[in-house]
């Protein structure tokens, strides 16, 4: 990602360039950024700003997130857990954030900054669901912390649209977690919602080389997860984290680390996530139109679950 983060800004420059208008220089910064492990989440949220406004020739829009870019720091601290809110971002990055987030105008999830509580309760959740993680599933901790830079704790302004924001990820904010604070309870929540959110980061990635199916955009069809109809690339994301959820829900029930309360929890979440990748798959196979790259990516899910007896 980072790769293709830097070619695309350097063309971009070039671009830019190459009309009446300067942009000021980037080589510098784009050097430093090659450098960094863990980039910002808001470089790419603005890096897709200045796409937009290069592709709607807004050039002195292009001009001043060049100049926003060239300052900004581009290099994060590794993981943390933040809130959605002035205790820990300025107002503009929180506007960023949001609107690089709530990408779907027809499911809204009005996001906004938890409540103290919410995110005092949850806090220690998410840190010991960390360190859950970390013993029982090593590689999985790992593969965060390569992917994730921020675990972002919101809440939901509303929702009388019946939709109820678990948690968030996008690829215009890659490296960046969004978990609502109000709704999750208990540590096994927590968990589930990070193995869920995180698998969503690591098909973005996989997926940067091309689309992962041929279906139009406007094609909908019943999802695994959402109420609502899905064009079958969220139903391929859909499936492919909830393989993903089994086998991490499967193996911290294995590990006894839990009590029999959240073990209990745990169960009713390997039997769920069973099912519905069922459900997934079986729309994916049928109306589904996978290029190489979705058919390929899609062999692991479909292995695992064969080999747990799930399909």
């Amino acid at each position: 990602m980072k790769a293709r983060l830097i070619d695309s800004l350097s063309y971009l420059h070039q671009q830019l360039s190459d009309t009446t208008s300067q942009p000021p220089p980037i080589d510098s910064w784009l050097a430093t950024l090659n450098k960094t492990t863990f980039i910002k989440p808001g470089i790419f949220g603005y890096y897709y700003d200045l796409a937009s406004a290069l592709l709607q020739d807004d050039i002195e829009l292009a001009k001043q997130l060049f100049t926003k870019l060239s300052s900004f720091e581009a290099a994060a601290g590794g993981l943390s857990v933040i809130t959605l809110s002035e205790t820990d971002l300025d107002r503009e990055s929180i506007d960023l954030y949001i609107r690089n987030v709530e990408i779907e105008p027809d499911v809204p999830l009005h996001l906004t900054a938890p409540s103290a509580s919410s995110a005092e309760r949850v806090s220690p959740h998410i840190h010991e669901a960390l360190e859950i993680i970390d013993q029982v599933l090593p590689e999985l901790g790992e593969e965060i912390r390569a992917l994730t830079t921020e675990i972002v704790m919101a809440s939901s302004a509303r929702n009388s649209d019946g939709i109820t924001f678990h948690g968030a990820s996008s690829v215009y904010l890659w490296g960046t977690l969004f978990i609502n604070a109000d709704y999750h309870k208990t540590l096994v929540q927590v968990l589930d919602t990070l193995i869920h959110e995180s698998a969503h980061c690591l098909l973005f990635g996989l997926s940067v080389e091309g689309p992962l199916v041929e279906n139009p955009e406007e094609e909908r069809h019943s999802s695994p997860l959402r109420e609502d109809l899905r064009p079958i690339d969220g139903i391929y994301h859909a499936t492919f984290v909830l393989s993903r959820m089994h086998y991490g829900m499967q193996k911290i029930l294995d590990s006894s680390l839990l009590d029999d309360e959240s073990n209990k929890e745990v169960e009713r979440l390997i039997g769920h996530h069973a099912s519905c990748f069922r459900d997934g798959l079986n729309t994916i196979e049928s109306v589904g139109r996978l290029t190489q790259l979705g058919s390929t990516i899609m062999q692991g899910p479909k292995q695992y679950m064969q080999s747990v007896g799930a399909i």
